[in-house]
């Protein structure tokens, strides 16, 4: 990257509000591609290769995911320093900080690949009772994805580079055009013939060239930039390392709770068994990438409103943006809820439902889901120390939990969901928000009633008209549209005179008469 002068360095909007709605609205327009493949792909590859085949796809997708614990959470730091370092005009700094970065996850981009030669050439057979004759399949899948892995922990700095200059909507651009290359390729290679190996190629070759793509971006967004490998310093390491010490935890608990299930079922129940327990686990996945992403967001913008000491500002937008989320993540909850196993009917066949495993799953994430705005602006702040730790806690309790059931008292997947979703429960539905109340000052009881109470009264009538609906029409596909039709204008009426304020109903309106 050029060097520029600082003097040529322009400050503009820091505190991203005039880019939020703009870059939640790439966000999730990039989420709907993403969920599309996402919805698509396992029924393709489960009617092309078979059930068990597909299962083998999403254990060796459980083993990658520990491959991301190389990075050490580093590269989730990039965009809270660039933000901080940018509101402050300090480029030096923010050249050190990157770089320093940079250089750390070359290294673990190489040790991602010793790593996942060592996963295909010793770890796999060790589960080859499990694999049977998909044991070769498996260990080649594993080499081209945990490359994709390693090359993306490789250009994951430019990501934070193009997020802490509050350029969301662009890397999510990216990510759009990404997601819906390697659907495309998939689909090509399972209508070619080809088998789980060649999948995992088409995916490791598209994120490589989506990794070159935001190298190039972040030259554009942020040029007073300069990566310079000779600036990096130990210094620089340890400081954003003790900040991405409290941030990693959750990632930490994130593959405890959601990959090493994956890893448990297949060992006690089996992939086919794997197979039916991710296509619900997948469909709560997507939203909580939804609202991460919202998320995501929010870390830059609160790292530059703390650096300018803004508290009121950050108070006002913790408690507008956990109202603004759960009022969208209530309905989906609910949703699911209700129609989740007639949607693994639809979506998947009616050998992958497993009645009542949607509904736990789903209802069980909504307190993540919820805290989600607070859990970022703490981060951007770097006041999320005790909140990590406590979030960890519960992961590895759910985690030991579902290990002693499986081993000790052959749950089956419902068992297995209890014991896994209770204590992120108790976590995320009242040990957090106890944090969050103390941190910004709020009284418990009206964040309560700001974050719960008054979404699920504008959500109840949608959901009462949902449940009655889904009675009285069934389950065919048809049906199911006829209860979502039903339904939703109950939540539209709703929101429009409990959600809007009155100055901005009454501005539709008379854009309407005009």
């Amino acid at each position: 990257m050029e060097s520029k002068n600082t003097s040529a360095f322009s400050l503009g909007d820091l505190s991203g509000k005039g880019r939020f709605s703009r870059n939640v609205a790439f966000a999730w327009g990039s989420y709907v591609a993403q969920a599309a493949a996402g919805f698509v792909m396992p029924r393709l590859i489960s009617d092309s290769l078979g059930q068990a085949t597909l299962g083998v796809w999403d254990f060796v997708w459980s083993l990658v995911a520990y491959l991301g614990f190389i990075e050490l959470g580093l590269s989730g730091s990039v965009n809270r320093f660039v933000a901080q370092y940018r509101a402050k005009g300090d480029v030096a700094s923010l050249t050190r900080s990157v770089s320093t970065v940079g250089l750390f996850l070359k290294v673990a981009g190489a040790v991602a690949v010793l790593l996942t030669l060592i996963l295909s050439a010793w770890v796999l057979p060790l589960f080859s009772s499990q694999l049977g004759p998909d044991l070769l399949t498996a260990r080649l899948a594993v080499i081209f994805l945990g490359l994709e892995v390693a090359v993306s922990l490789m250009f994951s700095v430019y990501l934070g580079v193009i997020v802490g200059c509050l350029r969301s909507d662009t890397h999510y651009v990216v990510s759009t055009v990404v997601n819906t290359l390697t659907a495309l390729g998939m689909v090509a290679a399972l209508v070619a013939g080809c088998g789980l190996p060649t999948i995992a190629l088409v995916h490791f070759s598209v994120a490589a060239g989506g990794g070159v793509a935001r190298w190039r971006l972040a030259r554009r967004v942020c040029p007073e930039l300069v990566v310079d490998y000779s600036t990096a310093s130990w210094r620089v390491l340890r400081e954003q390392a003790r900040f991405t010490a409290k941030s990693v935890l959750p990632t930490i608990a994130d593959v405890l709770v959601n990959q090493s299930v994956g890893v448990l079922v297949a060992l006690y129940l089996g992939p086919a068994t794997l197979a039916i327990y991710s296509r619900p686990r997948n469909l709560v996945r997507q939203v909580s990438i939804l609202t991460s992403r919202f998320g995501y967001i929010l870390i830059p913008a609160a790292s530059s409103l703390h650096a300018r000491s803004e508290d009121d500002e950050l108070a006002k937008t913790v408690r507008e943006k956990s109202l603004h989320i759960a009022l969208v993540t209530m309905p989906v909850a609910i949703t699911l809820a209700v129609l989740g196993d007639d949607l693994i009917r639809f979506w998947m066949g009616e050998d992958y439902v497993y009645r009542h495993l949607v509904p736990i799953l789903a209802l069980g994430a909504l307190p993540t889901w919820v805290q989600e705005p607070a859990w970022s602006i703490l981060s951007g702040m770097n006041r999320h120390g005790r909140l990590a730790m406590t979030r960890l806690v519960g992961s590895l309790c759910a985690a030991a939990t579902l290990a002693t059931g499986l081993s000790l008292f052959e749950w089956g997947l419902l068992s297995a969901a209890m014991g896994l979703v209770v204590p992120m429960v108790i976590v995320d539905g009242f040990i957090v928000p106890m944090f969050v109340c103390r941190a910004f000052g709020f009284r418990v009881r009206g964040y309560y009633q700001n974050t719960w109470l008054r979404p699920a009264l504008c959500v109840a009538p949608y959901a009462g008209c949902l449940v009655l609906a889904r009675q009285a029409l069934g389950s065919e596909p048809l049906a199911l549209a006829a209860v979502l039709a039903v339904s939703t204008p109950f939540l539209a009426v709703t929101y429009w005179m409990a959600v809007l304020p009155l100055s901005v109903r009454d501005r539709i309106l008379c854009r309407q008469s005009a």
